[in-house]
């Protein structure tokens, strides 16, 4: 969408300048857009550039963008080739205490009551993989793992990251790759 796009390239250090960083958005999406969308679209975006999140990106030691990544698994396998998962993390980023943080935006429309368990529950696994390559190529843990939710206000909802979830997390990777190994022998 016209927002993530913009998130994409925001620049957390001067979150006054939505309209240039709408523009850039826009050349790089090489689509028009009406009149409703960019109004709603610009809406979005500066409420989050007023966020208490913008503030604390703009404030990170590092901050990375659109990271791909290989997550070579299992890790350090015995002699044999491993799977390689593939992905992109919208942003992550080290805070002043030298943690570091994954976020992936989420521009859809949050209004109905809905916990945060629900909201989390269909990105938990893809968010773990994401936490996992991080960890893999930091070498270090990973403090947290959020969605970002621009409407109807701008939040987190942070997803239970710690040994036990990583744990479970590398079980149930382990076994849907096996099972897509399953099906692709027939």
């Amino acid at each position: 969408t016209l927002v993530h796009a913009a998130l994409e390239r925001f620049d957390y250090t001067q979150t006054a300048d939505v309209e240039t960083t709408l523009q850039q958005a826009i050349r790089g999406l090489k689509r028009t857009f009406d009149n409703r969308e960019l109004e709603s679209a610009e809406e979005l975006v500066r409420k989050f550039a007023d966020s208490e999140l913008a503030d604390q990106f703009g404030r990170s030691r590092q901050l990375l963008r659109e990271l791909d990544f290989l997550l070579p698994w299992p890790p350090n396998p015995s002699g044999a080739n491993p799977d390689i998962v593939s992905g992109q993390i919208d942003l992550c980023c080290e805070d002043a205490d030298g943690g570091w943080r994954i976020y992936d935006f989420k521009t859809g429309d949050y209004r109905t009551r809905r916990s945060d368990a629900e909201i989390l529950a269909p990105y938990s696994f893809q968010r773990g993989v994401y936490a996992l390559a991080l960890e893999q190529w930091l070498d270090q843990p990973v403090e947290r793992i959020a969605l970002v939710l621009v409407r109807p206000k701008v939040r987190d909802v942070v997803l239970p990251w710690d040994d036990a979830a990583r744990a479970r997390l590398r079980d149930r990777l382990t076994r849907a790759i096996a099972a897509a190994r399953a099906d692709a022998q027939g």
